[in-house]
């Protein structure tokens, strides 16, 4: 976990408890200790405050604004951050039991590493399918190292179903693993014109009631390091959307239908659009190009965006209908904006749920 991420799991954890101008002079105070530490002790330092909700709660204790026993009553929402580690542990586990069952046990229904050029996608053939507490497992992984997979400049993943991943590695590669029924849905990917390119190869009826669908699919992408991007655009209809440490020259988009899409240090040039029909959007970015146009928004859930800059450097809309709008913990009500020609743009929005900012530098 990073200062940002940090901070703003603290700020969440606050909100439920302390009040603003209390909540505000902590936050100063941890991002004050974060920044004398600097950066060669971030994880030093996470590591010292430990689990950021137990110390908002610990700290809501010392306060007085609650009990010991209200605060062990409460259970904090489960994040998923950071996932691209449990995927590629994922993937590797799957590699090395399915090759270990094929070699002894001679199974069989598995998935294809196809020459790109000639089948560019996903489908039944040599491979690997491990069962275990009948659930089955299968994946595969291409990679530019391995010569199975072409460089590319541009991602765009536009699929029905699974969640995306894509983050920074020391490789280009791909993988695509699954678990249990998908009831025959597929993915179809190439790479053309330098555009990485996935989406659905076949359903059997999944577009009309999911007949069938008991698993999960995930894909998963990197690209070497400092490898800064043309242009990404990435959408799943049911499915999460995970980006870290992306570098973008021109546009970023990360959208679901119903999935949440969390976006920790990246970086676009130009635009910047993170969406959800019914679910959460976060975005952690501690440096920001000059000029970006930021645009966060969900209709059911809450958007929540810790950014490397001044408030007063930074024009934005932020917005809620049912909800409420902070800005540095600071309760809004429904709406705050500002207005005029500065380096950065946000706009922010939600229906339903809260917009939450934070400006990490005075």
């Amino acid at each position: 976990m990073d200062k940002l991420t940090y901070l703003a799991e603290l700020a969440e954890g606050l909100a439920r408890w302390v009040p603003e101008r209390e909540r505000q002079d902590i936050l100063r105070y941890y991002a004050e200790y974060f920044e004398e530490a600097g950066p060669e002790r971030e994880a030093e330092v996470v590591a010292e405050l430990g689990d950021p909700w137990a110390l908002s709660s610990r700290l809501a204790v010392e306060g007085g604004y609650v009990t010991q026993e209200q605060t062990e009553s409460w259970t904090p929402p489960k994040k998923k951050k950071w996932p691209w580690v449990l995927a590629i542990c994922a993937v590797v586990v799957v590699a090395l039991i399915g090759s270990l069952v094929t070699a002894l046990v001679g199974l069989g229904r598995y998935l294809t590493r196809d020459n790109v050029a000639q089948t560019p996608y996903l489908s039944p053939g040599p491979g690997t399918m491990i069962v275990e507490e009948d659930k089955e497992y299968s994946g595969n992984f291409w990679s530019n190292a391995d010569g199975d997979l072409d460089a590319f400049e541009s991602i765009d993943v536009d699929i029905s179903f699974g969640d995306i991943f894509v983050y920074e590695g020391d490789d280009y590669s791909l993988s695509i693993w699954q678990e249990g029924d998908l009831g025959g849905y597929e993915l179809k990917w190439e790479i053309k014109g330098g555009v990485l390119k996935i989406r659905d190869a076949k359903s059997n009826g999944f577009h009309m009631g999911f007949g069938g669908l008991t698993g999960d699919l995930d894909v998963t992408i990197t690209v070497p390091n400092g490898m800064v991007m043309e242009k990404v655009n990435t959408k799943t209809e049911l499915g999460d959307v995970f980006l870290s440490d992306v570098y973008v020259a021109e546009k970023l988009e990360a959208k679901t239908a119903l999935g949440d899409v969390e976006c920790y240090d990246v970086r676009a040039l130009e635009k910047l659009t993170l969406k959800s029909n019914l679910g959460d959007v976060t975005l952690g970015m501690e440096e920001l190009y000059s000029g970006v146009d930021i645009d966060l928004e969900t209709d059911l859930g809450q958007v929540e965006a810790t950014l490397g800059c001044s408030e007063l450097d930074c024009e934005y809309e932020l917005e809620c209908s049912l909800g409420t709008v902070t800005v540095n913990g600071w309760d809004r009500g429904d709406k705050a904006e500002r207005k005029g020609s500065y380096l950065y743009k946000l706009d922010a929005e939600s229906d339903l749920g809260d917009v939450n900012v934070y400006f990490t530098q005075d």
